[in-house]
């Protein structure tokens, strides 16, 4: 199973009313994981995207040198 039908499976048996902990016991995650991946579904439960992984670097580096002063 990917780790994407992981976190669906996790958000599917949460709205099902099973228990946090016993979700995270079965998928072998933690309680905080299906906590975090149940509300990222809220949040964006209309789009399919939802339980797709999202890049971690930062959106822009405001410390980096200017293309014009490294000419």
């Amino acid at each position: 199973m990917s780790e994407e039908d992981l976190r669906r499976e996790a958000v599917r048996r949460r709205l099902g009313g099973e228990n946090p902990a016993d979700i995270a016991a079965g998928l072998g995650r933690t309680t905080r994981w299906v906590r975090n991946w149940v509300a990222r579904y809220g949040e964006e439960s209309d789009r399919d995207s939802w339980a797709q992984s999202r890049s971690r670097a930062p959106h822009s580096r405001p410390g980096q040198t200017s293309v014009e002063l490294e000419r």
